[in-house]
């Protein structure tokens, strides 16, 4: 279900298309990166944490060069900043440094559980997938009957088998980090999504943004 909005949520003299290409030419530029380092782990030796967060780095990716360019888009320095900061967390993760709290079969479940649910979630969302903050059409089916925002809390339950089996305070700092930027970009996203009444009416019936019964 969608219903794209014609309002821009601030003037700006860039076009909605003009930064969401300027987004993309990043994306793969950071995720290339990680790639290189992800390899370079590989090196030493395979990684089945290393693979799992690299597959759901990659349908992240893909989707956001893949995704169709919207009516709305929220592009202040601040919403970009916190969308950078928050999207590209992994090209500062340590890979290699850590320990491993939990069996690599629990860590493992809980890592392509997360990927699962992005996945899902994803499929939902279709092309209405996006980097900065926008309105690409309000989706109300599916996993987004459960929460606002099914595709961070994907990524939330990935990223705790992450930790899990690569734990460090460094790692720790990086997630502590990563979701208090999470956070602030929800609010950025729900309050252009909010200039639509389709959307305001979503979140009435769906109560929760991120964790089932708890936020």
């Amino acid at each position: 279900m969608t219903l794209p909005l014609a309002h821009n949520s601030s003037p700006s003299r860039f076009r909605p298309e003009t930064v969401d290409i300027f987004a993309r030419v990043l994306c793969v530029t950071f995720y290339s990166y990680f790639v290189f380092r992800a390899f370079n782990v590989f090196l030493d030796a395979f990684s089945l944490t290393v693979t799992l967060l690299l597959i759901a780095e990659s349908l992240a990716v893909l989707l956001i060069i893949t995704a169709r360019f919207p009516k709305s888009v929220k592009r202040s320095p601040y919403t970009a900043t916190i969308t950078i900061a928050a999207s590209f967390y992994f090209i500062v993760i340590s890979l290699s440094d850590g320990i491993r709290l939990a069996p690599v079969v629990l860590t493992a479940i809980i890592q392509m559980s997360g990927i699962l649910l992005q996945i899902l979630a994803k499929l939902y969302l279709g092309r209405s997938f996006a980097l900065m903050p926008a309105n690409r059409g309000v989706v109300t089916t599916g996993p987004y009957r459960l929460v606002r925002h099914p595709i961070y809390l994907g990524y939330f339950i990935s990223h705790v088998g992450f930790l899990l089996s690569m734990w460090s305070l460094y790692n720790l700092g990086v997630y502590t980090l990563l979701y208090t930027l999470q956070f602030l970009r929800i609010r950025e996203e729900e309050k252009l999504l909010s200039e639509d009444e389709e959307y305001r009416q979503y979140t009435k019936k769906v109560r929760y943004r991120f964790i089932p019964v708890i936020i």
